[in-house]
């Protein structure tokens, strides 16, 4: 696999898209209205999700067990949950896509029963950088 590209499909964000590139890990990263990745829509709190990337799999935790994200209406715990291409992350009134980045996206459709997995030796969160 090439990698993850992730899109704000409702809400604002800078940058609008992020890529998460094979053999390059990334994160934690805060996604919220305050958070690394900033994303804004009604009711979303200031850090209200983590993205994790190992460099193979792309990851995502909630960062508030009140208000939780969600994946199909499921929601998410506070510990590493594995996301699949096609699947949509919903926190307050923002929705992101996960899609496979590069040539390989294509020619791969969406899983139809995703796969969803603690991550191994999840990484702890950080809190946002001001």
């Amino acid at each position: 696999m090439s990698g993850f590209t992730v899109r704000v499909a409702a809400g604002q964000a800078s940058p609008p898209v992020r890529v998460f590139r094979a053999g390059a890990p990334e994160g934690p990263i805060g996604v919220g209205a305050e958070g690394n990745w900033v994303v804004r829509a009604q009711g979303v709190l200031p850090v209200h999700a983590f993205l994790f990337f190992d460099g193979e799999t792309l990851f995502v935790a909630s960062a508030d067990r009140g208000k939780p994200a969600e994946i199909a209406g499921a929601p998410l715990a506070l510990e590493w949950t594995a996301v699949e291409p096609g699947e949509e992350i919903a926190f307050g009134g923002a929705r992101i896509e996960v899609r496979m980045a590069g040539a390989q996206a294509a020619r791969r459709p969406a899983p139809a029963s995703p796969h969803r997995s603690p991550a191994p030796a999840p990484v702890a969160p950080v809190a946002p950088v001001a």
